[in-house]
């Protein structure tokens, strides 16, 4: 993923979750805005190189678990993640209206 492509990502992603905590806590748009980007910010410092290195890590953790398959929903919105995703290995396997259910054995 590219830096301009981890941009619209991280906008997406941001103004998704930000629209999911207006509906489940009742807060102002302005502040779940705020606390999204804050929360992103935590999750992913370093931008792509960390995002790819979390979900090597957590495909580790599951394996470990013993899981031989990895299962993931995108929305369909959210082509960076989708092509990121699919560099990472996996392929999508059944459509929703809103997303895509993508796998990947592990």
């Amino acid at each position: 993923m590219s830096a301009k492509e981890f941009k619209a990502f991280a906008d997406y992603s941001v103004n998704d979750y930000a629209n999911d905590l207006v509906k489940a806590s009742r807060i102002t748009l302005e502040k779940a805005v705020g606390q999204a980007e804050k929360e992103f910010r935590e999750m992913l410092p370093d931008g792509v190189d960390i995002a790819t290195d979390a979900l090597s890590k957590m495909e580790g953790n599951a394996r470990s678990n013993g899981c031989r398959e990895s299962v993931i929903y995108v929305r369909k919105y959210n082509s960076p993640g989708i092509r990121l995703y699919a560099k990472c290995g996996y392929t999508a396997f059944r459509e929703l209206d809103d997303g895509v259910y993508m796998k990947k054995e592990i």
